[in-house]
């Protein structure tokens, strides 16, 4: 027994030990007789994953003609290779001369640090020692070597020699372009597996160039990603925003949400608003690579899926005439200084147009405006950088959307709200004559009207229609005095003006609501009987984003209903498929129709009866428009700043379809609005006919307007 046991053990061991020199002798081979040849295979093959960029979903007017869209553009790429600093000089050289054969920028930012000719810091830098300093600090890596840059040709030198090592077979001038690529490789740290850009929207030749001579370039290669396009936008720009790289906090706040540093998104506007319906489903190409960089098979990866598209409500056609409107009319105006109401100092305007059955916006113009291209083209693109900084700069603030952040004093377009509340609450009644005598007195305060300072006749008796129509301050004084401010503050508010709208473009102010809360909150002052007077015809503390007032105008027109306006109108799936379809959301603000009807009746004599404040720009209009007018008082200490021009109006006034408030900084009289409005309806309506435009502004003479 004995004996077999001994037998089995030395057969195991024998097995045991054949075994072990079996797997020596394998690892022998593997290590040290075929090692260098499975390690230099092994560096043949690396795994590399290229980011592929989703397309964005494109961005629609609601006629479907396109305002912003992703359209595919071809980048140049490059990443690490085992390439000497000799051999990637000569490549990037060659790169250098084909892409200037074809005129095609690439992305250099070099010459904001240094320049070349003359010999000096760039921009960024040149004048903050501090800042150059630092950057010196952050190039060099052995701390001792800054001592030895004392001067911009001693940085280029540091650069050509010690750092990228270009030989002397360049010019300096394609010396300081080599200088530039390999300044951009070194400060983004690119690496085999995460390549960087060199160029963007590059054409198909250079393509064709480079991968017909790709063994010229190892570690390049292109790729074919999605590129905003703003198609004629700029007088939708407020409206569709635009898209630019995260800032550090952006992506801080994103990157839970798979968002890159260096993605896009939106900034403003609708771009903005809805990121998360346009932004798509990157994918992911899982792909192996030899040491070149040179592709050698795709192994998986995840597939892209497209952003959704909106259609909005605006439409483009009228977004584009009040836009123009906007623009002739301020120059008109400008060129009617006087000295004495006119300084010649118009330069702004927004109008807003609303559906009145919707809510839907269908213009929204804010003068002047900016080309949302500028901040998606390349940093090489000078002219593009030059207006960005200049939109950011410029004292008139084109980046600003004044028709939902710009707040202006309503003036007279307040005093259907001063009506509403007085006859809601039993102060008066549309029939109710009121004597104008040119003069208000209340609380030992007196108020003249401005036709008595003229030398003009009071009005006289009134009735609420002449009142509205004509502009009588004398009578709001009065019916307002008696309705009170908390009434009138009420109905105002009811009506939405002092509160957002809850519009689907972010950056919507309030407003402010004058009242005894305001008052006491900001001022710690109590309310006076004078306060409700000034109130009451707009004056004040009253002021209104114009969108407010489009909106509250509209709730006249179609009977009481405050609706929340949109600009999204439907959410189309990258099939084309119908997801989303925007809400109809409306308040019923509790008004009679009789009231409202007696509102339009004013309104309507303003902009159809002879002493009309808006009748001289509606002369001869083939639809019956209601109007009124507003002149909101701006002036400074120095009695040098022309007053405001503000106008609400819709149309067809017996059946309502659009409603518009136009708002003009420093447009003098209230009445220089109505031609815009005037050009809005004749687009809408299509009626070709001679503009009223062709006609000044505003008539020669003493007017009226209010």
């Amino acid at each position: 027994m004995f004996e077999e046991l001994k037998t089995r053990f030395v057969v195991l061991m024998t097995i045991y030990l054949l075994a072990f020199i079996l797997i020596i002798l394998q690892l022998v081979n593997l290590q040290i007789v075929k090692g260098e040849s499975f390690d230099k295979d092994s560096q043949r093959r690396l795994l590399r994953s290229i980011q592929v960029t989703a397309p964005r979903g494109s961005i629609y007017d609601r006629n479907f003609i396109p305002l912003a869209q992703s359209r595919m553009n071809y980048s140049v790429f490059i990443s690490r290779t085992s390439a000497t600093a000799e051999q990637l000089n000569k490549m990037i050289y060659n790169l250098i001369q084909i892409f200037e054969e074809n005129q095609e920028p690439y992305l250099d930012n070099f010459s904001n640090y240094l320049t070349l000719d003359p010999m000096e810091y760039g921009p960024y830098i040149k004048n903050s020692p501090e800042a150059i300093e630092r950057w010196k600090r952050e190039i060099v890596l052995k701390a001792r070597d800054v001592d030895g840059l004392q001067s911009p040709q001693d940085v280029y030198d540091y650069f050509k020699t010690t750092r990228f090592k270009i030989s002397d077979e360049y010019t300096v001038e394609d010396t300081y372009k080599i200088m530039g690529i390999r300044y951009r490789l070194f400060i983004s740290g690119y690496t085999t597996v995460n390549p960087i850009v060199l160029a963007t929207d590059v054409s198909q030749m250079v393509v064709a160039q480079i991968e017909e001579r790709h063994f010229d370039f190892p570690g390049v290669f292109t790729q074919v990603s999605p590129m905003r396009e703003y198609k004629d936008a700029k007088d939708s720009a407020h409206v569709i925003g635009y898209i630019g790289k995260l800032t550090q906090d952006e992506y801080e706040q994103k990157k839970n949400e798979g968002y890159r540093m260096d993605d896009f998104i939106g900034k403003v506007g609708v771009e903005n608003y809805a990121e998360n319906l346009l932004r798509g489903q990157d994918g992911l190409r899982q792909v192996e690579v030899d040491t070149n960089g040179r592709l050698t098979a795709e192994v998986g990866g995840t597939r892209v899926v497209s952003g959704n598209d909106l259609v909005l409500t605006i439409d483009h056609n009228l977004q584009k005439v009040a836009m123009e409107s906007l623009q002739r009319n301020i120059q008109k105006i400008r060129e009617g200084y006087d000295g004495r109401s006119n300084f010649g100092d118009a330069f702004a305007g927004s109008a807003v147009v609303l559906d009145v059955n919707s809510g839907e916006l269908l213009a929204m113009a804010s003068f002047p405006s900016f080309d949302p291209h500028v901040f998606v083209s390349s940093l090489d693109d000078r002219e593009a950088q030059n207006l960005r900084v200049e939109y950011l700069t410029d004292a008139k603030a084109p980046m600003f959307n004044r028709a939902i952040r710009g707040t202006y004093r309503p003036a007279s377009t307040f005093k259907p709200i001063t009506a509403i509340a007085a006859i809601e609450e039993d102060k008066v009644t549309p029939s109710q004559i009121v004597y104008d005598s040119g003069y208000f007195t209340v609380t030992n305060l007196t108020f003249t009207d401005f036709r008595i300072r003229r030398g003009y006749a009071p009005l006289g008796n009134i009735s609420l229609t002449r009142a509205l129509g004509v502009s009588s301050n004398m009578y709001f004084y009065e019916i307002g005095v008696r309705t009170g401010i908390d009434n009138i503050s009420k109905w105002a508010s009811y009506f939405g003006l002092g509160r957002r709208t809850g519009i689907d473009i972010p950056g919507e102010v309030s407003g402010v609501l004058g009242n005894r809360e305001y008052k006491n909150t900001v001022y710690k002052e109590s309310w006076y009987p004078a306060d409700t007077a000034q109130t009451s015809i707009g004056e004040f503390y009253n002021s209104f984003t114009p969108l407010q007032l489009s909106n509250y105008v509209s709730s006249i027109a179609n009977g009481g209903r405050l609706y929340k306006p949109h600009v999204i109108k439907k959410v189309l799936s990258p099939d084309g498929e119908t997801i989303q379809i925007a809400d109809k959301n409306y308040e019923q603000i509790p008004v009679k129709k009789e009231t409202l009807d007696a509102i339009k009746e004013g309104m309507i004599y303003a902009a159809n009866t002879w002493d009309g404040t808006a009748a001289y720009a509606f002369s001869g209009f083939p639809i019956k428009v209601a109007a009124k007018t507003g002149t909101s008082e701006t002036v400074d200490v120095s009695g040098k700043i022309s007053s405001n021009s503000v106008f609400i109006g819709f149309a067809p006034a017996d059946k309502p379809e659009i409603a518009i408030a136009i708002v003009i900084e420093r447009g003098v009289w209230g009445s220089n609005s109505a031609p815009v409005a005037r050009d809005i309806f004749t687009e809408y309506f299509g009626i070709n006919k001679p503009s009223i435009l062709e006609k000044p502004a505003y008539p020669e003479g003493v007017r009226f307007t209010f």
